[in-house]
């Protein structure tokens, strides 16, 4: 069954900011995407759009969110606010922000529990406390307040918020950020292992390629509000065909392979006040000709993905001359 369907999104800024542009893709039940890119590239932004939770200033300009089959674009804000937690759940990036310092942690169940019409309070305890040992809390954690637990237990106290009424959809907007190497371990297979255990469709965001490769089986790479390149995890990260994807992924270190040359790209992500006419990416990529600075590519399929490229066929290439630590050199970027 398809869970979401992303058609042709694109969201506008009041100062006039393109900060998603055109951005398509579909998930199945159980599937779960991770979408990945440097910090402006629109992630969030995307993220608070399929939740229908937009800053004041930004709107859908165009496009299609189906959710379970129903249209979400332009529907009322009671209608989100009853599919937000029931079909589709939110795990944000900060733990600490998003708990409330002066309430209980059961208290902000509660709270959750009546907002969704229920009003069993017995029924919801044995419900919290069943989800607390799903992310491996101890039941009495529900009793104290948010500055009493350590990062990671906040960031599991969030999962297990998300996860109260079962929705089928999750999307988790970087929320092991912040967290050392450790806890964030922990806290990805909590995550891992209970997505499996529901089923539900996951939509990961982060700004680190390793997480991703760990959690989701698709990734989908954005720059500049845009998918450049999207595909079975394995495949675009082992193999990656867009220039800003092989840049990105040398840009990480690898433990598997300590001599690796890592790279850092020159120049900054434009920022789009109008629909780009042109490759995004085409001031900064040591591989852009002069059709990339007139024509817009638009994502095609490549070697079982879609890329964004018009020159992906030469990708083996590219990924040399990254790898080298040479791509760049003697090349000026804006």
């Amino acid at each position: 069954m398809q869970r979401i369907a992303v058609s042709g999104l694109s969201v506008v800024y009041a100062s006039g900011l393109h900060a998603v542009n055109g951005v398509s893709f579909a998930l199945e039940d159980g599937a779960s995407l991770g979408i990945v890119g440097e910090s402006g590239c629109g992630k969030s932004t995307l993220t608070m759009a399929l939740l229908g939770l937009l800053p004041p200033g930004a709107r859908i300009s165009s496009g299609s969110i189906v959710i379970d089959g129903s249209e979400t674009v332009g529907a009322s804000v009671l209608s989100m606010r009853k599919m937000r937690w029931r079909e589709m759940a939110w795990i944000p990036q900060g733990a600490a922000s998003a708990l409330s310092p002066v309430t209980s942690i059961f208290g902000q169940f509660v709270q959750t529990w009546k907002a969704h019409g229920q009003v069993d309070v017995a029924a919801l305890r044995r419900r919290a406390e069943q989800l607390f040992a799903d992310v491996e809390l101890a039941p009495h954690w529900l009793d104290v307040f948010p500055h009493q637990l350590s990062g990671g237990m906040r960031q599991r106290v969030i999962i297990a918020l998300a996860l109260l009424f079962d929705p089928r959809l999750l999307l988790a907007d970087e929320p092991t950020t912040g967290l050392d190497v450790i806890v964030q371990k922990q806290v990805l297979e909590v995550l891992k292992r209970l997505q499996a255990q529901h089923g539900a469709t996951l939509i990961f965001v982060s700004h680190d390629i390793g997480v991703v490769a760990d959690l989701c089986r698709q990734v989908a790479v954005m720059y500049a509000g845009e998918i450049v390149e999207q595909g079975a995890t394995g495949d675009v990260l082992s193999t990656p065909t867009h220039p800003y994807t092989i840049a990105l992924k040398q840009s990480f270190p690898d433990i598997r392979h300590p001599e690796r040359e890592l790279v850092s790209i020159p120049g900054r992500m434009p920022a789009l006040y109008a629909g780009p006419t042109q490759c995004t990416f085409s001031s900064r990529c040591p591989f852009a000709r002069e059709r990339c600075r007139i024509e817009r590519p638009h994502l095609r399929p490549i070697g079982g993905r879609q890329v964004a490229c018009h020159f992906a066929e030469q990708a083996e290439a590219m990924r040399t001359a990254v790898a080298s630590g040479n791509a760049w050199q003697g090349t000026e970027t804006a």
